[in-house]
C-alpha cells in the first residue's frame, strides 16, 4: 500500500512562521520582565532612545541586550540549552563548573577565572587589615574557604583549584588574628547549588572564632527551613535533573535581638528594621536570603540581654548566615558589606569612633577577599583616622 503523503503548501509555512514572529516580537514588548528568578538577576527592559545614545552607541547595546534578555521562554531554552551542552561532555557553563560528588549527585562551583591582578589585590588588602590590628584594635580575619577548596575532589579535572592568591598573601606573620576552620570534605558544609557555606560549615567557623577568642561557643541545633533550595550556580547552569539543597536554620535563642539596616546614609539613625530570618525569602528563588533578608551596606545587632561587647563586621554575604552566632557574645554587632556601603569614608570613620569596638572581624570568602576592590581602601581610612 501506498503512503499518501499530505503536503503543507510553502504559503501556508511562510505564513505559520511570520505569525509566530510577530507573536514573539509583540510578546517582547507587552510582556517584559525586569528580573529573572531563574537567572536571579535584572532583565534589560526597552531603553529609552535619545539622540546621544543613538550616536554614541549605547541605546543599540542596550536594544540587543533587551531582546536578548526578554526572548519569549527564555528560561526553558536556556535550560535546554545548557542541558545538551552537559550531554555533549561539556562541564563549564555559564560561569559554573559542573562536578560530582562521590555519592554521583551533582555540585556546581565557581569559575575561577585568570586575572593578573588578582594577586596584587589580595596583598593589598591584607595589608590593609594589618595595619588596621597595628592601631591597637583586636582583629581577626575569617577567609572562609571557597566551596572548591574544601570539596576540589568533586571539581572536573580541568578546573583550578581556588584560594592560591589569598593563601599566598596570608603566608608569614601578621598582627591580626587569622581564624582557619578545619573543614574536611564534610557534604553538609556547602550548598551543591550554591557557592555559600550552609548553617552547619558557618557553625563549625564560628566555633573556630569562639575559640580563637576564648568565648563559650554556643550550643545549637538546626532545623529544616525549606527543602527547596536552587542557588544562583543552579541559575547559571539550571540542570533539570540537579536536587535541590536542604536549607536549615540554627534553632538559637533570638530573644531581645534588635535587627537595622540600610545602605549607610545618615548612620545608625537612618536605618530601617529588618529581621534576623527573613520569612518571606522562603517563597523566593535566592532563599540564602533568608537570612537577615540579604546584603545591606549598613546593619547593626543589637541584643538587650547580653551586657557589653562590641564587634565591628567587614562582611561579604558569607556573614550573613554566620553572625546570629555571635548574638549570644556581643550586644551590638556592626556590620558594613564595601560592596553596598553608600556612607563616606569619614562617615565611616565617625561611626567606627562612636562605637567604640572591642573586636573587629574581617569575614569574606576568600576569593570574594582577593577579588574585593572596595574593603582596603576602608581599612586604610580606619588606620589613617586612628
Amino acid at each position: 500500500m501506498n503512503e499518501k503523503k499530505h503536503n503543507i503548501p510553502a504559503a501556508a509555512v511562510s505564513a505559520l512562521f511570520l505569525v509566530l514572529l510577530i507573536l514573539g516580537g509583540v510578546g517582547i514588548f507587552l510582556f517584559q520582565r525586569e528580573s529573572s528568578e531563574v537567572e536571579n538577576r535584572s532583565l534589560q527592559t526597552f531603553p529609552q532612545p535619545s539622540a546621544d545614545a543613538i550616536l554614541s552607541g549605547e541605546w543599540q547595546e542596550k536594544f540587543e541586550t533587551f531582546t536578548s534578555d526578554q526572548f519569549p521562554f527564555r528560561d526553558a531554552f536556556n535550560a535546554v540549552g545548557v542541558t545538551v551542552r552537559y550531554a555533549l561532555g561539556s562541564r563549564l557553563v555559564g560561569g559554573a563548573v559542573i562536578g560530582t560528588t562521590p555519592g554521583g549527585e551533582v555540585r556546581l562551583f565557581e569559575e575561577v577565572e585568570e586575572d593578573a591582578e588578582r594577586a596584587l589585590r589580595a596583598e593589598k588588602t591584607v595589608a590593609s587589615i594589618d595595619a588596621l590590628a597595628g592601631t591597637g584594635v583586636r582583629t581577626v580575619l575569617l577567609a572562609a574557604p571557597s566551596a572548591g577548596a574544601v570539596y576540589r575532589d568533586d571539581l572536573p579535572a580541568f578546573a583550578t583549584v581556588p584560594d592560591a592568591e589569598i593563601n599566598a598573601a596570608l603566608a608569614g606573620d601578621h598582627k591580626f588574628l587569622t581564624v582557619s576552620p578545619d573543614f574536611a570534605a564534610d557534604e553538609s558544609l556547602y550548598f551543591r547549588t550554591d557557592h555559600h557555606w550552609t548553617a552547619r560549615g558557618a557553625e563549625l567557623a564560628y566555633r573556630a572564632y569562639a575559640e580563637a577568642l576564648g568565648k563559650d561557643p554556643v550550643e545549637t541545633s538546626f532545623e529544616t527551613v525549606s527543602d527547596s533550595f536552587f542557588g544562583t550556580l543552579h541559575s547559571r547552569a539550571p540542570l533539570p535533573f540537579i536536587t535541590p539543597d536542604v536549607l536549615e536554620a540554627p534553632t538559637l535563642d533570638v530573644s531581645g535581638v534588635r535587627v537595622r539596616a540600610g545602605g549607610g546614609f545618615g548612620g545608625l539613625d537612618a536605618l530601617a528594621d529588618i529581621s534576623l530570618y527573613s520569612k518571606d525569602a522562603l517563597d523566593a528563588k535566592d532563599k540564602y536570603q533568608y537570612f537577615l533578608g540579604g546584603n545591606y551596606g549598613l546593619a547593626v545587632i543589637e541584643n538587650e540581654s547580653v551586657d557589653g561587647g562590641v564587634l565591628f563586621v567587614f562582611k561579604d554575604s558569607f556573614a550573613n548566615c554566620f553572625v546570629p552566632y555571635l548574638t549570644r557574645h556581643y550586644e551590638k554587632i556592626v556590620m558594613v558589606d564595601p560592596r553596598y556601603y553608600r556612607g563616606s569614608y569619614s562617615d565611616l570613620c565617625e561611626l567606627f569612633r562612636t562605637v567604640s569596638p572591642d573586636d573587629v572581624l574581617v569575614l569574606y570568602e576568600a576569593s570574594n577577599l582577593a577579588n574585593d576592590k572596595f574593603l582596603s581602601p576602608m581599612l586604610d581610612a580606619l588606620a589613617e583616622d586612628r
